[in-house]
């Protein structure tokens, strides 16, 4: 895993250290958002189809406590699935950035 790549800031990485406060607020909400829908789905693709229900159903009701216990118990490498998923999104949109240089 990409350490130094996880501990960068990803306006920096993108170059975008310029926006006003904002725009860089809203695209870390966005990012965040895809990062935590895409650590979900790998979370669910290890989770049995009672567990997926559940899960669901946690997440729905937007209790973030009980939402985080249940994953804490039912995936014990949550921490290393949600890392993988931000170095991964921190590098396609670093690609996409180098596509429009």
């Amino acid at each position: 895993m990409n350490k130094d790549l996880l501990q960068k800031n990803i306006i920096s990485l993108l170059g975008l250290e310029s926006l006003p406060e904002e725009k860089k607020i809203q695209l870390l909400e966005k990012l965040t958002d895809l990062v935590f829908k895409r650590t979900i789905i790998k979370v669910m693709e290890l989770l049995s189809e009672a567990d997926q229900e559940e899960l669901g159903k946690l997440i729905d009701a937007g209790d973030s406590e009980k939402t985080n216990a249940f994953i804490a118990e039912k995936v014990p490498n949550f921490e290393e699935i949600m890392n993988k998923e931000i170095i991964s999104v921190k590098e396609e949109m670093a690609e996409e950035v180098e596509k429009i240089e």
